[in-house]
């Protein structure tokens, strides 16, 4: 499901836009030199914080979702990673966010019986389109830390 493309294409698509929000920021730094060379204070504490509040903003809307995803991507593909049998029972309605990576859990049974202790719970990528599992299809789930980083039928 994942590769070393994958990790390449986030991260120049983290450049590009860490490359537009420096854009604004160096015109806002000019504009605090350029008041306090001219003994404007006002501005000067204006400009100051309107140049945190664009970092701040842009950080957590703009890169700080694709710096927790290039993370767990190096992590899927690079770390220590576990397999898996067991049996399809269902997806989770609702999205669930670890690490600031958004999921959509499901459920996997070990030992093909409605026995909730033998249910395992994972986490499959909501970036990606979800499989067409019926419920009780057996399946070999490759994870790392509970995040299915591929799989196939049996």
């Amino acid at each position: 499901m994942y590769s070393s493309q994958n990790v390449t294409d986030i991260t120049s698509q983290l450049r590009k836009r860490t490359f537009l929000l420096a854009i604004p920021l160096v015109l806002l730094l000019a504009g605090v030199v350029a008041s306090i060379l001219h003994r404007v204070q006002w501005l000067t504490i204006l400009l100051f914080i309107l140049c945190c509040f664009v970092l701040i903003f842009c950080w957590g809307l703009f890169l700080s979702p694709l710096h927790q995803y290039r993370k767990f991507l190096q992590s899927a593909i690079h770390g220590q990673n576990r397999t898996m049998e067991g049996y399809f029972k269902r997806f989770v309605d609702e999205k669930s966010e670890r690490d600031g990576v958004y999921f959509i859990p499901l459920f996997i049974n070990i030992s093909n019986s409605d026995e909730e202790e033998d249910d395992r719970l994972f986490y499959f990528d909501a970036n990606l389109p979800l499989p067409d599992w019926k419920v009780g299809e057996k399946l070999s789930i490759t994870s790392q830390d509970k995040a299915v980083i591929s799989w196939q039928r049996i």
